[in-house]
């Protein structure tokens, strides 16, 4: 997994995995640790269909293509799939996430 903390306090983070949602779940665990509290967004090819990840609940997906985020952080729409084109078997998926009303 790569992550990153965004300037607003943010963490991202993605992924590729086999098909084992251990992977998925231990990456989750990872990312949260380093977040130390902060709110979390994480994203990729899961290889498994909707992984029950601790502390993150989907906000939109594609096939097992997934994004996630953390406690006080919901879609705020629907989950948008791009052309993939030839540089991936994966098609873009793109979830725009806002704090909780």
């Amino acid at each position: 997994m790569h992550a990153v903390r965004l300037q607003g306090g943010i963490w991202v983070g993605n992924l590729h995995t086999g098909a084992d949602a251990a992977q998925g779940v231990g990456a989750a665990e990872a990312l949260l640790g380093w977040a130390q509290g902060a709110p979390v967004i994480m994203g990729g090819d899961f290889n498994v269909h909707d992984p029950a990840l601790p502390g993150l609940s989907r906000a939109g997906a594609h096939g097992v293509d997934q994004v996630y985020a953390s406690e006080g952080l919901e879609a705020a729409g629907p989950p948008q799939v791009f052309d993939r084109g030839r540089l991936s078997d994966h098609a873009p998926v793109l979830v725009e996430v806002s704090p909780q009303a």
